[in-house]
């Protein structure tokens, strides 16, 4: 899991590379015979990452800040996709440069598949960005962003877990402060994958409630600090 993450992009060069390949010699409009196994196997293992949860987070440069560990689940959703994105805009664009019968249909397959693609490649090669900054959270996905100042937490219980597993709702005392950007715009409950949302959600509640320490995010020694603070083991090395 660890691997797939870290060489994510060069995974999802050669799944596009693969992807061509169906779109090209796929002469009987039918998946290839290892397809489906490609896609049992893929979804199995894009549940299994989605599942994979840290009490971790990663510490990043620029700008200074703890992020969520990159999940694989999207390198693995994209594997399963490919053959039945390749085999369909394959079929689909010889009905359409052939006029048959419903070619209409084949175009809108083909726009369909092409911004599913789009949305995958993104996801892939760009990862969930979940950020605890020294200004706020930033959480962007591959449809919008939403940006939270830490004066906009409410004191009491500004993060808790709440949905589905791996989802988190945010209170604010200060709306206003809060910027959105994308789809959807008033979707205050937000999926992060790749970490315990427990575990983020004390992290949020302690740097609401001690902003002296949020000079210092992004430090390895705000990092040991940080854990210390929760109670938490450290981190294996």
């Amino acid at each position: 899991m660890a691997a797939t993450a870290r060489h994510r992009r060069l995974i999802l060069s050669c799944e596009l590379l693969v992807a061509l390949a169906v779109v090209v010699l796929d002469p009987g409009r039918h998946f290839f015979p290892w397809a489906i196994a490609v896609v049992l196997v893929g979804l199995a293992l894009a549940i299994a990452a989605v599942n994979r949860r840290q009490a971790a987070l990663v510490l990043e440069s620029e700008p200074p800040a703890f992020g969520t560990p990159v999940n694989p689940g999207p390198v693995f959703l994209f594997g399963a996709y490919v053959p039945i994105m390749g085999s369909n805009v394959g079929t689909s664009l010889r009905n359409v440069a052939e006029r048959d019968e419903l070619w209409q249909l084949d175009l809108v397959v083909v726009v369909l598949c092409a911004v599913a693609l789009g949305l995958l490649i993104r996801a892939t090669w760009v990862g969930q960005d979940f950020q605890l900054r020294r200004d706020g959270v930033v959480h962007r996905t591959a449809v919008g962003s939403l940006v939270v100042p830490w004066e906009a937490f409410a004191l009491d219980q500004p993060a808790y877990p709440g949905g589905k597993d791996g989802q988190v709702a945010f209170t604010y005392r200060r709306p206003e402060l809060v910027r959105r950007r994308g789809l959807p715009r008033g979707w205050e409950l937000r999926t992060v994958t790749g970490v315990d949302v427990w575990f983020l959600s004390r992290v949020i509640h302690h740097y609401v409630t001690h902003p002296e320490h949020r000079a210092a995010i992004g430090t390895e020694g705000e990092y040991r600090r940080l854990r210390e603070s929760l109670e938490l083991t450290p981190e294996p090395r």
